[in-house]
């Protein structure tokens, strides 16, 4: 039995009515519709950009001893818990910055969204071998079976579901039943197992 889990409607939303038809032998076991909000778009910049590798926070911590190091040449201060102290400063400035610059990222996306991706609902298929999204702003249904995804990544915020390197479909779990959270979370986790990251402890 197909189960459908509905988040409530937003101001502003666009509903389409007449969604393009679902590819043949799709015989969804969670369905769910969902709308990409700023606050959702920012968390998963935040989540690709500081928690997915964690290359940016070890680069922008490296940065950070180098400046330092550049900054003590030619002191006689050897007092190694003061660099460190002033390299985590810097680190942290750093960090601020790289925040900001997703906070304008973000500002800029929903700003100029020409394809309608803030204010167009999403509806997410669960199969029991593959996931169907429906984009009615674009009259497009697509299908991926689980062993095609790249990467599953969950936050406490989100489920962000890879379908390439750098391309993820988003589903807030304010979306979910909390009667079903636990099924779906065990559903997901099950049929999506390639490089499943939980940084839910984290953010």
């Amino acid at each position: 039995m197909s189960e459908t889990i509905e988040k409530n409607s937003v101001e502003g939303v666009i509903h389409h009515k007449n969604l393009p038809p679902l590819p043949p032998n799709t015989h969804p076991l969670y369905t769910f519709k969902t709308v990409l909000s700023a606050k959702n778009y920012q968390h998963f910049l935040i989540v690709a950009s500081f928690f997915r590798y964690y290359r940016i926070p070890i680069m922008l911590y490296g940065i950070s001893l180098l400046v330092t190091f550049a900054l003590g040449m030619g002191h006689q201060i050897l007092f190694w818990p003061f660099y460190l102290l002033i390299s985590l400063v810097i680190f942290v400035l750093m960090v601020l910055i790289f925040l900001l610059k997703i906070q304008m990222r973000k500002k800029k996306a929903v700003k100029e969204d020409l394809s309608g991706r803030f204010s167009s609902e999403m509806t997410l298929h669960f199969c029991s071998d593959k996931l169907v999204f429906v984009t009615p702003s674009h009259k497009a249904v697509s299908e991926i079976p689980y062993e095609q995804i790249y990467q599953l990544v969950e936050s406490r915020k989100l489920y962000m579901i890879y379908v390439t390197s750098n391309q993820a479909v988003l589903l807030p779990k304010a979306v979910i039943n909390p009667e079903q959270a636990q099924a779906f979370n065990q559903f997901i986790r099950a049929h999506i197992t390639r490089k499943y990251q939980d940084i839910s402890k984290f953010i």
